[in-house]
């Protein structure tokens, strides 16, 4: 199947350059309108050996104001499960490979809790990085396989990437602008037995290492090039009734590099309350890449929570609130905290045609010793119609 699609949104943004307040460059409006048109694609390719999914799009977007910001950005994503195939060789065994690629100069600073991802974005824990061209890949594997009725071998391995183009905004008094390529690894794998209620018991470990390195020489006069690696143990369970779903882990983080160790887990909860409200919930603390400011591993602490509303048969309404801390680990060299919040009102004209009218605000302080709190705010309101031809 090919489904084509042709997105046109209007938007308003009150801090085009991402900036702090007062860092806008000399001359330029911090405030703009933006036009996108974004022609997309979805190919979808199922037998009983190979599933195959790709989703691309590419966004073309002009401002009024700010015409040099005039931008192309791509998103591709890829989703091959291999589970008729590798089953041949191996009865019982799982495979999915899937790969999701970002290029953009507006970086996004939060996942919506409830959104599902073939692949985590790890570099969007909460932290808005200043206007700037960025690459972000990630690429994972995750496979399954049963030892016995009840008891399988689960393990996923992720690679992910960030890389920094051209900068639109000069050095902050506040805070220096710095970026850092960042390479991301990440492992895991353990048992998982399948209780007699259905529910899941499972024990992971974890691998994890971090490689940054910096193409310019930064503040400091030296050129940044450093590997971190770090280790943990964590118990997962799942469970899952007839309306609602639950997943939580918890367990224990240690980075070689400063031999720190500090508490990680995860929480998330799916509950239809009734047939016309939805709400999700997604807690977590974990490692997380630094690629702005400084390079190291950040404990990441993360919020979300998204409630939909359905108004009419083709008229919903949806909120979200997401809130995240990040510290590096080797003391509070840097710290980012951070509020997002959102309100969704969606129509679906005909199951091709949808229109969209949102409203965003975003607020992130960032505090580094030696420098003062650097605060970056910003506000959008968007709408958009998408067609799709299915």
């Amino acid at each position: 199947r090919f489904i084509p699609s042709l997105g046109f949104s209007e938007r308003y943004d009150s801090n085009v350059f991402m900036s702090p307040s007062g860092d806008t460059p000399p001359g330029k409006k911090p405030w703009d309108m933006a036009t996108s048109v974004i022609p997309g694609i979805e190919i979808i390719d199922k037998d009983r050996i190979v599933e195959t999914t790709l989703k691309a799009n590419v966004s073309g977007t002009a401002f009024v104001n700010n015409s040099e910001l005039n931008f192309l950005s791509t998103q591709v994503i890829g989703i091959i499960k291999l589970d008729g195939l590798v089953g041949q060789l191996l009865p019982g065994l799982k495979l999915q490979v899937s790969d999701s690629f970002l290029y953009t100069p507006e970086s996004p600073s939060f996942v919506t809790a409830g959104t599902p991802a073939p692949t985590e974005n790890v570099f969007a824990r909460g932290v808005q990085p200043v206007r700037a061209d960025t690459f972000n890949n990630t690429a994972s594997v995750s496979a399954s396989y049963p030892l016995s009725k009840s008891l399988r071998i689960e393990g996923t391995y992720a690679y992910s990437l960030f890389r920094v183009g051209q900068i639109y905004v000069e050095q902050s008094p506040d805070l220096p602008v710095v970026f850092f390529n960042a390479d991301f690894q990440a492992l895991s794998i353990g048992p998982t037995y399948k209780l007699a209620r259905g529910d899941d018991l499972g024990f992971l470990y974890k691998w994890t290492t971090g490689t940054w390195t910096d193409t310019s020489v930064n503040v400091s006069g030296q050129n940044i090039n450093e590997t971190s690696r770090a280790h943990g143990l964590e118990a997962q369970y799942s469970a899952r009734g007839l309306h609602w779903g639950a997943y939580a882990s918890g367990g224990a983080t240690i980075v070689e590099q400063d031999r720190s160790a500090f508490f990680s887990g995860k929480v998330t909860l799916s509950w239809a309350y009734d047939p016309l409200t939805q709400l999700s919930i997604d807690v977590s603390r974990q490692l997380a890449p630094a690629f702005f400011g400084t390079a190291g591993f950040m404990v990441s602490t993360a919020a979300g929570v998204t409630v939909s509303r359905s108004l009419a048969d083709s008229l919903s309404l949806s909120g979200s609130a997401n809130y995240a801390v990040n510290e590096t680990t080797a003391g509070t060299v840097f710290r980012f905290e951070s509020y997002s919040g959102s309100a969704i009102l969606n129509y679906t004209y005909s199951p091709s045609t949808n229109a969209l009218l949102s409203y965003q605000q975003i607020h992130m302080e960032s505090s580094s010793p030696g420098f003062n709190t650097s605060v970056v705010n910003r506000s959008l309101v968007t709408f958009s119609l998408t067609w799709k031809w299915k």
